[in-house]
């Protein structure tokens, strides 16, 4: 396996330890636009694609961001991504449509990952719901 594709695996295993810690049942699959396949606890069942980083990315123009990639297929999909910093062990869920090119390190706390796992639970409820501003 490359060092990429070793990232890549930590992190999904990394985020379906988080998800199922707080109830939901995840299922690790091979397709391009999803690495887990997540049962709610209300049943419905959604996919989440993993991104990993496996430490902050050097840039002058932002400081200290984790950097992910995305197909451009991808960016479009209405699908929840798992944006992982094994370096901190955080997993930030982000909603479909978010920006998430770059996250500020910054943003890898506990705090806000237990939001971002709050947002992605509640959006099982109502998932047409705009999550990207709720606090």
């Amino acid at each position: 396996m490359s060092r990429k594709t070793d990232i890549g695996r930590q992190g999904e295993f990394l985020a379906a330890y988080l998800l199922e810690r707080n109830g939901i049942e995840c299922h690790h699959v091979n397709r391009q636009e999803a690495d887990l396949w997540c049962k709610m606890p209300n049943g419905t069942l959604l996919p989440v694609q993993v991104k990993s980083a496996s430490k902050p990315h050097k840039d002058p123009r932002w400081p200290t961001p984790y950097r992910y990639h995305f197909f451009s297929r991808t960016k479009e999909n209405s699908i929840w991504v798992a944006c992982v910093a094994l370096d901190v062990g955080i997993v930030l869920m982000t909603a479909p449509h978010e920006p998430r090119n770059w996250i500020r390190k910054e943003m890898f706390t506990e705090y806000e990952q237990a939001q971002r796992m709050e947002q992605f639970i509640a959006a099982s409820v109502s998932p047409t719901k705009d999550l990207r501003h709720a606090t």
